[in-house]
């Protein structure tokens, strides 16, 4: 169990979803950094009710939280042009 489950923007449940989303997103060719990812999460809150304000942080904290998901660098089109 974790701590302060009440108190997570986006809730444990809404962060099972992204953790379910996040490859699925991945293998469609869609990749997201962390700034995006973030609004991600707060619209998935904001629209099931939430207050919808994640914090600048939330990302790498969720990323610990979760080490089955990692993030990777992107290729640069000029890199895969070559």
């Amino acid at each position: 169990m974790q701590f302060h489950e009440e108190q997570q923007l986006p809730t444990p449940k809404q962060q099972e979803m992204l953790v379910r989303w996040i490859p699925e997103a991945e293998q469609t060719g869609h990749a997201f950094n962390h700034a995006q990812f973030r609004e991600m999460a707060s619209t998935i809150n904001r629209a099931s009710g939430g207050a919808g304000t994640i914090e600048k942080n939330w990302t790498a904290r969720f990323l610990q939280r979760h080490p089955e998901i990692q993030t990777k660098k992107a290729a640069t089109t000029a890199g895969q042009r070559v």
